[in-house]
């Protein structure tokens, strides 16, 4: 399934199908919600995973048991006990993962590193 949906959608305001469990949902949600003041985007829904686009991707969020894992595209690793893995992917991308088990996890610091990827798409 490849399904995109602006973020401005109607159908944004149901979560999507993959995320089964609350703390997904709920803090899928708050993700969603701090993106969308960063500007326009678009939500393609992939078999495992949904992929926050504007032009290409600058974040994936993986749904787990109890909440999700967000990859965001930065231009630099990060330096900062709450990213669970970096991998540099070529010479001036890095995928930074963070743990995201509740909205609250969702904070100023982590929209800031949400910020920086999604810039990278402008």
């Amino acid at each position: 399934m490849n399904l995109r949906i602006p973020c401005y959608s109607d159908l944004m305001s149901k979560p999507p199908s993959i995320l089964k469990s609350s703390s997904s949902q709920l803090t899928y949600a708050k993700v969603v919600a701090e993106a969308r003041k960063l500007g326009p985007f678009e939500v393609e829904e992939k078999r495992t995973s949904l992929h926050l686009t504007h032009g290409r991707a600058f974040a994936g969020v993986h749904p787990r048991a109890k909440g999700i894992v967000l990859n965001l595209v930065l231009e630099a690793p990060v330096k900062n006990a709450r990213v669970h893995r970096s991998e540099q992917v070529s010479a001036h991308r890095h995928h930074v993962e963070f743990k995201l088990e509740d909205p609250a996890d969702v904070d100023a610091q982590l929209v800031g590193w949400m910020k920086k990827a999604y810039v990278l798409t402008i």
